[in-house]
């Protein structure tokens, strides 16, 4: 078993019981950076050096990941210091995020050891996309000001320019707009006819979506959806309301309901419409990954409350954590020893 795995597990345990330890956080922090900034192979690696060495500023002029990569270049940067540069920061982001949300940033960190911590470091542009998107989550929660969703939008933006299934974040703030009673409504019955939908959906992409995003719209619709089946469907739309259920059982049993917990009942709500992508392939589902990181902030804020049934939420998101682990990670088509193992036995540092 490699040293980075072992080590991994350590941390993993030390923040079931360290669960406020700012100084652990901290280190957690940086274990993480090491880890997914210096990872020199694994699944899906060989396509992100690709596309760092193709990168040209003249070609995508308007993309800020083609401008750095194309700078970084130049300067004859290896392409694994480019990435430890960009997951730096980005992992910044998302570790004030946390600490400004929760007193337990720890217990936030172990559910995300679990789900989506290997899945993030194999998806690179993914993870900036993440980190970026979470951020721009945060000034939703913080209060209803419309320069707050100003921030939302720019950041999301932003992270377009990293991975193109940010474009679906700006749905957020004109679906946040509805009554909490009609969006439930919507996503009951986009749930019930979501097969029926499906069709429509790849229709509408490949008329609104610009040409130079056509190549994703082939891939996602129409490449990946050829694999896809009504079971896989059904996994991952269980999947989906299993995290809109957690959070709305603590939004009906809390006493005292507030701003915060209305953003985060309305954030899975919306992530239910995206049933309608899975259709065609779980891929989708990293889009719902930056308010995965804000529902797990919000279970382990429950600790603050005197409710043993609201804090049994907890467990049932590691529950759910270690589900999305097994059906995406260990049961992948490329196996656990690809897909998990070599993450910790390829890094600069430690290999």
């Amino acid at each position: 078993m490699p040293i980075t795995l072992i080590l991994t597990m350590v941390f993993f345990l030390l923040s079931l019981f360290f669960k406020r330890s700012r100084i652990l956080f901290v280190v957690q922090v940086v274990w993480i950076t090491l880890l997914a900034g210096f990872n020199t192979n694994g699944a899906d690696f060989q396509n992100n050096y690709n596309t760092y060495v193709v990168a040209n500023n003249t070609d995508k002029w308007w993309n800020i990941y083609t401008w750095l990569a194309t700078l970084f270049k130049i300067n004859n940067i290896d392409y694994v210091y480019f990435n430890f540069f960009l997951v730096t920061l980005c992992t910044c982001l998302l570790s004030f995020v946390i600490i400004k949300l929760t007193n337990y940033p720890n217990l936030v960190l172990s559910m995300y050891y679990i789900y989506p911590f290997i899945d993030n470091i194999i998806q690179k542009r993914g993870y900036y996309a993440v980190c970026i998107l979470t951020l721009g989550l945060y000034f939703l929660l913080k209060s209803k000001k419309s320069s707050n969703v100003v921030l939302f939008m720019l950041l999301t933006l932003l992270a377009l320019q990293f991975h193109a299934s940010a474009i679906i974040m700006f749905t957020i703030p004109f679906f946040m707009m509805l009554p909490i009673k009609v969006e439930r409504n919507i996503v009951i019955l986009i749930i019930i006819f979501s097969n029926f939908l499906s069709g429509i959906v790849s229709k509408v992409a490949t008329i609104v979506l610009p040409d130079s995003m056509q190549e994703k719209n082939t891939l996602y619709f129409s490449v990946l959806s050829s694999s896809s089946s009504s079971f896989h469907t059904l996994v991952w739309t269980i999947w989906q309301i299993t995290f809109i259920a957690i959070i709305y059982y603590i939004y009906l049993k809390k006493d005292n309901v507030n701003y915060v917990d209305e953003i985060m009942l309305k954030l899975n709500l919306w992530g239910g419409l995206l049933v309608l992508l899975y259709t065609y392939d779980p891929v989708f589902t990293r889009v719902f990954r930056p308010i995965i990181i804000l529902d797990f902030i919000y279970v382990a804020n429950t600790l603050n409350l005197t409710s043993k049934k609201l804090r049994m939420m907890i467990v049932v998101m590691f529950v759910l954590c270690s589900a999305s682990f097994i059906f995406f990670d260990v049961m992948s088509n490329l196996g656990f020893d690809y897909i998990v193992l070599q993450i910790f036995e390829n890094n600069l540092l430690f290999n």
